[in-house]
């Protein structure tokens, strides 16, 4: 039997938007920003949803014709990265039995291509000035 690894956003340092299909996000400690790709967004969605390595894996492995253990390792792969960065933490618990998936083309369908998870990571961001 798998268990499934469950994770929370660290709602105390992070502050996000998703735009059209990636995740924009803050981490207001360091003053990074991140952008995740669309496959990246849906693992976002579906940490804040409650769902875990698993059972995000069943629900993409029930989409895309990509094996479960390639998901799995995909998705806890990305999933560390995020903890490493101090965006999400592990936590005990049962992770929920919802919807761990968010439409991306305003008919409920979620991307056609699999790509696995991924973020971009900027560490310096220059403010302009404006001028009158």
């Amino acid at each position: 039997m798998d268990v499934d690894e469950k994770y929370t956003v660290e709602k105390e340092k992070v502050v996000y938007r998703i735009i059209g299909e990636a995740v924009v996000l803050l981490e207001t400690e360091t003053g990074r920003c991140y952008s995740f790709n669309g496959i990246g967004t849906e693992v976002w969605v579906a940490i804040e949803q409650g769902s875990g390595v698993l059972q995000i894996s069943r629900d993409f492995a029930s989409r895309y014709e990509i094996g479960i253990d390639r998901l799995k390792s995909d998705i806890a792969g990305f999933c560390k990265k995020l903890e490493k960065e101090k965006l999400i933490r592990k936590v005990k618990g049962p992770a929920s039995k919802g919807r761990s998936a968010l439409p991306r083309d305003g008919r409920g369908k979620p991307p056609k291509v699999y790509h696995p998870p991924a973020f971009e990571r900027y560490d310096e961001i220059r403010i302009g000035r404006s001028v009158a």
